[in-house]
């Protein structure tokens, strides 16, 4: 027995049973702090695979978005076109359908004088 060593042992058998039992302790104490840190680094893997799906699902949903809103925009704006064009057609009608009424009425008006002026011309003669 050394003088320097802080353990007392009766024997070496003793002092070897004393090693390996707090060795095999300490050895079980070290495995399950390695298994512990595995399933935390497991975990923390999963948790990242996750996150990762997760910011590829959102990529993907904006780019859909995105495409859609660009299709949206493509059928506003050719809707806009048709309703502008729609709208000179009515108005080009309405102005031809104005314009062909006055025309008329003029008509109208032009052969209730001719009637008139026959009307008179037949009351002079009488």
């Amino acid at each position: 027995m050394s003088s320097s060593s802080p353990f007392s042992f009766h024997s070496p058998k003793h002092a070897d049973r004393f090693f390996l039992e707090h060795g095999t302790m300490f050895a079980k104490k070290s495995m399950e702090r390695i298994n512990h840190h595995s399933v935390v680094v497991m975990k923390k893997l999963e948790l990242s695979e996750k996150i990762d799906a997760s910011k590829q699902r959102i990529a993907q949903t904006v780019q859909k978005t995105l495409e859609q809103n660009k299709e949206w925009e493509e059928v506003r704006d050719k809707t806009m076109e048709l309703g502008e064009k729609f709208n000179g057609a009515v108005n080009d009608a309405a102005s031809t359908l104005a314009s062909k009424w006055k025309s008329l009425q003029q008509q109208q008006k032009s052969c209730l004088t001719e009637e008139e002026e026959e009307e008179e011309a037949a009351r002079r003669l009488m």
